[in-house]
């Protein structure tokens, strides 16, 4: 008699349902699962059966589930469930012979018996995956960490966080960037979006945070703090800005020793580095990086109205307005720029 086929398929189903789980069956583990849940299903059919000394095969490539019971050939049988006659198995008394269970109910009773095991084993997994989930998120939120891409479907990337699945969502990536299955990719810890009965780590390739890291990473003055990252600003995909300080005024310098690696790290995208100066009239000026005469600021309104040289004119003003968006974003200032001629020297401080 042959067991259903999908109750071996719902295990295959389920012992590859999600790397997140500690739960993972392996294909001679999953052959065992379901040899041992079958003899278990049969004997809780009938407690006469507990002493019973049941074999079961299963074939993997048909599918197909047996069940034998092993029992001593005799005269006259006296314990059904451990003897039998030598007419039914055409073995010579005092010999062991393997009977093979025929019965279709009893193969129908051991189905749903396994059936009901997958369920309670998916739930458990729910349970388990959701718990994991959102315990890895405490321990990997905002911070910035290098995972494996293991799958793209779709719009989606997934990728590999210390043997947890975090999505990369379209809206997170970096426009023009490519992903590839096997490589390895930075990413920001972002989110934890809890859905139904499942929970899933969003992170990103947009966050200014990973300009951070990037630096940390490969300007050893920023590491060691000598050089401080006072803001950052940035425009995934195109350009980012920040804005660096130390007590020798030498920050900029620097980091542009190491702008490359900065700019590898986040997929080819420009980093410019500006001094920070504590005086917002300088800081909007160095945000820019242009040469101008004056600032006007109203302080209420956030607003910022600066005087620029034509000569600098295109270092401000482009199709886009990429460069005023990141020095608006950098200073906090709304940013408005009037061209005026170079007819007499800044007496801003870094101009």
């Amino acid at each position: 008699m042959v067991g259903e086929v999908v109750t071996y398929q719902e295990l295959v189903n389920l012992s590859q349902k999600s790397i997140n789980s500690s739960f993972k069956l392996e294909e001679v583990e999953l052959i065992d699962f379901v040899k041992g849940g079958a003899i278990r299903a049969y004997k809780a059919g009938d407690p006469a059966r507990a002493s019973e000394d049941v074999v079961a095969d299963f074939n993997p490539e048909t599918k197909t589930l047996r069940l034998s019971i092993k029992k001593t050939v005799v005269a006259e049988v006296k314990e059904p469930y451990s003897e039998c006659l030598e007419s039914e198995v055409h073995v010579p008394v005092g010999e062991t012979a393997t009977v093979e269970i025929s019965d279709a109910d009893t193969y129908k009773a051991i189905d749903a018996a396994i059936s009901a095991m997958c369920s309670l084993i998916d739930t458990g997994w729910k349970k388990e995956n959701v718990l994991l989930v959102k315990t890895k998120f405490q321990e990997f939120k905002e911070k910035c960490l290098i995972g494996k891409i293991i799958a793209i479907k779709g719009n989606a990337v997934t990728v590999q966080l210390g043997g947890i699945e975090t999505i990369l969502p379209a809206e997170e990536q970096v426009l023009g960037e490519a992903y590839e299955e096997g490589s390895d990719l930075l990413v920001y810890v972002k989110k934890l979006n809890e859905i139904a009965e499942s929970s899933e780590i969003i992170v990103s390739r947009r966050d200014e945070a990973l300009v951070s890291y990037a630096m940390r990473r490969h300007i050893p003055e920023v590491d060691l703090d000598t050089v401080q990252i006072k803001a950052i600003a940035r425009i995934s995909g195109k350009r980012s800005r920040a804005a660096v300080w130390s007590t020798d005024l030498g920050a900029v310098s620097r980091c542009e020793k190491r702008a490359k690696e900065v700019n590898e790290e986040l997929g080819g995208e420009p980093v410019e580095f500006v001094e920070w100066y504590s005086d917002p009239k300088a800081f909007i000026v160095s945000s820019l990086m242009a040469e101008a005469r004056e600032v006007h600021i109203i302080e209420s309104e956030k607003q910022a109205l600066v005087e620029v040289f034509k000569d600098s004119a295109e270092k401000v003003i482009d199709p886009e307005g990429t460069a005023l968006k990141l020095a608006s974003a950098l200073t906090g200032y709304k940013i408005e720029i009037k061209l005026v001629t170079k007819d007499s020297a800044s007496e801003l401080p870094g101009v």
